[in-house]
């Protein structure tokens, strides 16, 4: 019997990796003034570039520029709302890449804007389409001074990082206001508990002490009958006298 084994190789490929980060140089804006939105990316599989569209809000916002961060990076859309860089040194493992700025209109009365990237591709240095890494989404949400804005949240770091920051803060506060209720709920249990031993005090003050009034009761009686006895006395050697 002859057995024939047949041995068949699996090329195995490793997809890229890499993530895409936007953030805002400052959280809080006035009117009137430019912001600047920095685009950053990196990969263990070194970042050859990036694609995305962008969008924000031009009731709001007035686009300024876009353009690369140094000469690590080429710009190759022309267009405001397309964004495509890609490097001119092989892949770089870690980098900000692209420097979006907007100024705040005059007379918004808006109290935050929000840039967001749709459809964020990074671009690898691995090879084929395995090199290209699906971002998706990402925004930044910057408060407009002024404009009744109140969410600290907002400003550095994408959505996803700002959301994550939002549901911990709101469960810390959450923990916090708990535990002030308790601790005022101690405070009165020991101001009741207190205020009750003083009721109690008070009222064993104003006890009478019986013991006390009988003695002096019994002391003037006596001394009552001893002061008319020797009156009496007093009048009878008087008289004999």
């Amino acid at each position: 019997m002859t057995i024939i084994f047949i041995i068949s190789s699996i090329g195995v490929v490793n997809a890229a990796t890499g993530s895409v980060s936007i953030s805002a140089t400052s959280n809080e804006i006035e009117k009137g003034k430019n912001v600047e939105i920095i685009i950053s990316a990196e990969s263990v599989d070194k970042v050859n570039g990036i694609t995305a569209t962008l969008g924000y809000d031009d009731q709001v916002l007035e686009y300024v520029s876009g353009e690369v961060t140094s000469e690590n990076w080429s710009k190759i859309s022309n267009g405001k709302n397309e964004i495509a860089v890609i490097t001119n040194n092989g892949g770089i493992a870690q980098d900000n890449i692209y420097k979006l700025t907007f100024k705040v209109k005059e007379n918004t009365t808006a109290s935050s804007a929000t840039v967001k990237l749709s459809g964020v591709t990074l671009s690898t240095s691995v090879s084929g389409s395995d090199g290209n890494v699906n971002i998706g989404d990402r925004s930044v949400t910057i408060n407009i001074k002024g404009n009744n804005s109140g969410n600290s949240n907002s400003g550095v770091g994408d959505s996803g990082n700002q959301t994550a920051s939002t549901s911990i803060n709101n469960s810390q506060n959450s923990s916090n206001n708990q535990g002030n209720k308790s601790d005022a709920s101690t405070k009165l249990t020991k101001s009741g508990t207190s205020t009750s031993k003083t009721s109690t005090v008070a009222s064993k003050t104003k006890l009478p002490k019986t013991g006390t009034n009988y003695i002096l009761v019994a002391i003037m009686a006596i001394g009552g009958v001893l002061a008319v006895t020797f009156y009496k006395l007093y009048i009878k050697y008087k008289d004999v006298k």
